[in-house]
């Protein structure tokens, strides 16, 4: 990890509730990913600046629960956006996966930051990381790629992506 002193105002976003699901089983009912749904949301804020972040509990389960905790340019400006991606994901997910909550709200924190530069390029890597069904064939499901795991560790960011298939 690498660190400096946070420059701006701290912000919360988190989604919980979901409905997850095996990557396995559930993956090609395209339901919401929180982790992919995290990144999309804070993706590209001026100042981003990453104090902790952490989404799912099992590899192989499509994360149904994420949050971050991070600094911005412009707090008032940057939640603005993200309510304003956050009515995009409900909007996408209302037939699919509604019953989760997504919130922003003002944040205190008291601690390191990652750079800039390298909370850009977590967030840019989550952001663009296939997430999802790549092929299924006779109704059966058959490679598949699960971004499954968020972890804020004392020395590191842990991701972990599955991929599967019976090919």
């Amino acid at each position: 990890k690498e660190y400096e002193e946070a420059q701006g105002d701290f912000v919360e976003v988190g989604l919980k509730g979901f409905a997850g699901g095996h990557s396995g089983m559930e993956i090609d009912e395209f339901r919401l990913n929180a982790i992919k749904t995290l990144a999309r949301l804070i993706q590209g804020l001026d100042g981003l600046q990453i104090a902790r972040a952490n989404g799912g509990v099992k590899r192989n389960a499509i994360p149904s629960a994420a949050n971050a905790v991070f600094a911005v340019a412009n707090r008032d400006e940057a939640i603005k956006t993200i309510n304003e991606r956050i009515a995009q994901v409900r909007n996408e997910y209302k037939d699919v996966d509604p019953d989760g909550e997504i919130w922003v709200k003002e944040a205190d924190f008291d601690g390191k930051v990652l750079t800039k530069d390298l909370s850009k390029r977590i967030i840019d890597f989550l952001y663009t990381i296939h997430d999802g069904l790549y092929k299924k064939v006779d109704g059966s499901i058959v490679t598949s790629s699960n971004l499954g795991l968020l972890e804020d560790r004392e020395d590191s960011i842990f991701v972990n992506l599955m991929n599967r298939s019976e090919i």
